[in-house]
């Protein structure tokens, strides 16, 4: 059996092989004109949006993606605020490994993941969900421009 440690350091090198075909991928899209059209493919009519008129916690979530892609980092804030925390956990991920890495462990300040980044995450997308929702409630105001 794999001690904790082992496994975390598997877990590490899988999340960092992962980081670099994604990073492949996006940009290989990006470099083709074909993400617009590739996330276009993604959305998808939101049932909750539909039935309630409120914003679903998920709500702009690929736009999010599409704006920080085309560097419009506030605009993705916007939209959806978990995409461009998610995106600097990854670059402070990669960027950290690729360092450890190099330094053949001599430098120990990859990022691991912990359980506060998720809580991160989920505290973003609940105030999410209830700003914009309760701006249209309350106020009358759409922060997504009706979706």
């Amino acid at each position: 059996m794999k001690t904790k440690e082992k496994k975390e350091l598997d877990n590490r090198k899988f999340l960092y092989l992962l980081g670099f075909f994604a990073a492949a991928f996006v940009l290989l899209l990006r470099l083709s004109n074909g993400l617009s059209a590739f996330l276009g493919s993604l959305l998808l009519p939101c049932l909750f949006h539909s039935l309630t008129g409120l914003y679903c916690p998920g709500c702009g979530g690929t736009r999010s993606v599409e704006l920080l892609l085309n560097g419009r980092i506030l605009d993705s804030f916007r939209f959806h605020p978990i995409v461009p925390y998610f995106a600097l956990l990854y670059l402070w991920f990669m960027v950290s490994t690729t360092a450890e890495y190099l330094s053949k462990g001599t430098w120990k300040v990859g990022l691991n993941p912990h359980r506060w980044q998720l809580y991160g995450a989920l505290a973003l997308t609940v105030g999410n969900f209830l700003v914009k929702n309760l701006a249209l409630v309350f106020f009358g105001c759409d922060l997504l421009g009706g979706l």
